[in-house]
């Protein structure tokens, strides 16, 4: 296991990503952050009763704020690849925040306008 994993979003397709990720990702852990430290931690605790005991331990929960760069990138520093499970209107923001901590960037998308400004 090699790859560290920062899921943002604790919602239902953040933790299906994340279960994937611990699953087949060959991860060594998965990040879940949120702006809900207690939703985070319940993505945790879920993801240990889908997963069973491979799982306790590389899933680790951390709160962020999607809306500040800043937080944004002190949580995907390290990460080798990030997934952006939060409202696409943040897209923007997570882009530059990933840029800055040199992490692999995939996001759900969800604006035309917004993928343009991310690609600027």
């Amino acid at each position: 296991m090699k790859y560290r994993y920062v899921v943002l979003g604790a919602g239902r397709q953040g933790v299906a990503a994340a279960y994937d990720l611990l699953k087949h990702g060959d991860a060594r852990e998965v990040v879940i952050a949120d702006s809900d430290e207690g939703r985070a931690r319940e993505a945790v605790a879920t993801l240990a009763r889908l997963g069973g005991p491979g799982v306790t331990g590389r899933a680790v929960a951390r709160t962020v704020d999607g809306a500040d760069e800043k937080s944004l990138a002190d949580v995907l520093t390290g990460a080798d690849a990030a997934l952006s499970a939060i409202p696409y209107y943040l897209n923007v923001k997570v882009t530059r925040a990933a840029i800055a901590a040199r992490a692999s960037l995939c996001d759900l998308g969800g604006n035309t306008d917004v993928v343009r400004e991310q690609i600027a």
